[in-house]
């Protein structure tokens, strides 16, 4: 992960991971580079007790 290539699958694939084993109920991010957002996503559940 790498902000120059603007990569970030791994990061991706790594919360959603976090979300399919129920550790956390979602999360979301912004990366930015200065003030650029660069990458920004949310996963997961709109409701804590929803598994």
């Amino acid at each position: 992960m790498d902000a120059r290539t603007r990569d970030f699958s791994a990061a991706r694939t790594a919360m959603q991971r976090y979300v399919d084993q129920e550790i956390v109920a979602g999360v979301s991010w912004a990366v930015l580079r200065g003030r650029e957002v660069v990458d920004q996503q949310c996963v997961g559940h709109l409701r804590p007790d929803a598994f």
